[in-house]
Order: C-alpha cells, then structure tokens, then sequence
C-alpha cells in the first residue's frame, strides 16, 4: 500500500490514516444520503440537494476521535439533481468482488484507508500479495535489482465533489514506499453524474488489468528502463526543471549521484533577469538522508524513474503527489527519447 507522509492535506482538509484488512477498513467507512436542500419550516431549493453523513453509531468505529459530531447528521457539500451519490462502501464492495473472483484471500490483504474529518473525501490503498489461488493473475516481479515491486490498486471517491471517482494501478517498491503509475493513460476516472457513472465498470476495468496480457506489456516497460542508460543532464534542465521547478531538478540529480535527498537554496545570479537553471541553486545543499533503494550513482532510465517517484510521495498534499505521479510516464518518455 502507499504509505503516505505524515501530515498530508488534501485541499487543506486533514487527512486519517488506518490500516487493516478490507473487512476491518470497512467498518471505518461512513455513509451519506442525497436529501433536499431546505430550510425547515420555510423553503425548499428544487435545483439543488444537499449530501449529508450519517450518524455514527456506537457500535461502528471512526478513524477520527470520536466527537460530539458522530452523533449528528453533518451537512458535507451542495450538488445540483443530476449528482449521483457513490457511496465509499460500494467502491470497497467492488474492489473486494474482483480481487476475490482472482483467488485472493481478502483477509490476507493489508491496505490502508485515509479519510478526511467528516469521511467525505477517501484515498484507498491495498497492495496484492505475490501470489493467489488463480495461477493465471500475475500481480509482481523484480525488475533486476533485488527489490520486487508489487501492484497496487488505488481508489479515491468523494462525496463533496472535489474529485471523480477513480481508480489507479500502481507499482508498488515495498523497499521505498514508492509507487509508479501502472501503464499509460488506463486508469479509471468516472465523474458523478446520473447519465454517465456505473460502479460495475470497476469491476470490468480490473478485470481487464488483470489480465497476463497487460502485466507482461508493463513488465517489459519497466525491463526495458533497467537496461536503458541515462544522461540526465538536459533533461533535467529542458523537461524536469519546467515541469517541476529547479528545485526537484536539483534534488533528482543529487538522489542520483549520492543517494541522499537533500534541500537546496538559491545563489546570486550573476546578471539581471537572466533564467535560473537547477545548477544556480546552492552546490554545498543540507541532506536530508538515505533515499531507501537508491544504489548510488544511478544510471539507468528504472533508477531515475524510482526517484521521481520519491519525489512524487514527499509532497505535502495527496493531490499535488498523484498529480506528480501522473507525470512521471510523460517524464519517462521524455528521458527515454533525449537518450
């Protein structure tokens, strides 16, 4: 599963963060109700619902600390009559089917569960275990440094429409905690709308995934970028530095020379206006440690993609990391095309 860092936000919400089985998870997970948008006793919006959590009940557990709010119904976000309600439990039950019908032991799978305050917003995590009882699923292999990676099936739903339905298929390098988006351009991202969202497309859409067909298609790609040698130079100057700033430029370069992250600070520019380049930032930065799985200096196309990845799961907001986490394939192409 990702681990992710402490502290994280997600549009300045707080997020909680449990671990456990799919079965235990669930028992995390509250529900909501599309009811009228009104003001009792005086009038009612015909244009607009309101989506509303449900009470927490004594015998259900919550994420959070329980409060005086897990008594009462909380109000959580303002949709228009065409929003379709898709409650975090049918994502899960949906999930939970497929892995199932593949031949895994749900109370074998570990995963993590994270939730915002009133559970309105959820990022699901679970990493499948190197074999299941279907001879015919592949779901890891070693790339050729030792260190296995493993896929992971990611879910995100909120009930307050800050973000679609979706669904993403990671690698997943137990040794970093790092994750590297599965394939190009095949996850599923449904929008909440009564004419055009259908749970049961979950289950097609990993049906499909899983299949030997798609994973050796991956396999291949990710072996491909371990024989691949790098120079990382004008790539880091042309694409990475205009993509994620001088600064990621800095720290990738650095990861892949001593295998520590570090932080780096700007220097005086010698003439006015002229373009800050990632080798304008501090020679001498401040370490910030051991980046675990890096073997120093790194030279292939894998080794560098491990590091973006790093870089991906240190943001400090879970949209800001699965937005760089969608980057990385482009990145990728890019590197593979100036070598």
């Amino acid at each position: 599963m990702i681990h992710l860092p402490r502290h994280l936000t997600w549009f300045s919400r707080n997020i909680i963060s449990t671990k456990g089985t799919l079965n235990e998870l669930r028992e995390h997970l509250p529900r909501f109700q599309k009811v009228p948008f009104e003001i009792k006793g005086e009038g009612i919006n015909p244009y607009l619902f309101m989506i509303v959590r449900d009470r927490i009940k004594d015998n259900e557990r919550s994420v959070s600390t329980r409060s005086d709010d897990d008594t009462v119904q909380i109000p959580v976000s303002i949709v228009s009559k065409e929003y379709q309600l898709v409650q975090h439990h049918d994502v899960l039950n949906a999930l939970a089917e497929v892995l199932q019908q593949n031949g895994f032991d749900l109370d074998q799978i570990q995963a993590q569960l994270s939730l915002t305050k009133y559970g309105e917003r959820m990022w699901f995590s679970l990493t499948l275990p190197a074999h299941s009882h279907n001879p015919s699923v592949y779901t890891y292999f070693d790339p050729g440094d030792g260190h296995p990676v493993h896929l992971t099936v990611n879910a995100l739903n909120s009930v307050d429409k800050i973000t679609a339905l979706e669904i993403k298929l990671l690698w997943y390098r137990l040794i970093c905690s790092n994750g590297l988006i599965y394939g190009d351009n095949i996850d599923f991202k449904e929008i909440h709308r009564t004419d055009t969202l259908d749970v049961d497309a979950i289950r097609k859409f990993l049906q499909k995934q899983f299949a030997k067909e798609q994973f050796e298609k991956e396999k291949q790609r990710l072996l491909k970028w371990w024989e691949t040698q790098v120079n990382i130079e004008d790539w880091l100057e042309n694409v990475v530095s205009k993509k994620w700033g001088i600064h990621a430029a800095a720290r990738t370069q650095h990861i892949a020379k001593t295998g520590k992250d570090a932080k780096f600070k700007m220097v005086s520019v010698p003439v006015k206006n002229q373009k800050v380049k990632y080798t304008d930032l501090a020679t001498t930065p401040n370490s910030e440690g051991e980046v675990p799985g890096v073997n120093a200096p790194v030279t292939n196309a894998y080794g560098i993609s491990q590091i973006l990845s790093w870089l991906a799961n240190q943001q400090g907001t879970l949209q800001e990391g699965i937005k760089r986490m969608e980057d990385i394939p482009k990145l990728m192409q890019a590197l593979l095309r100036n070598n």
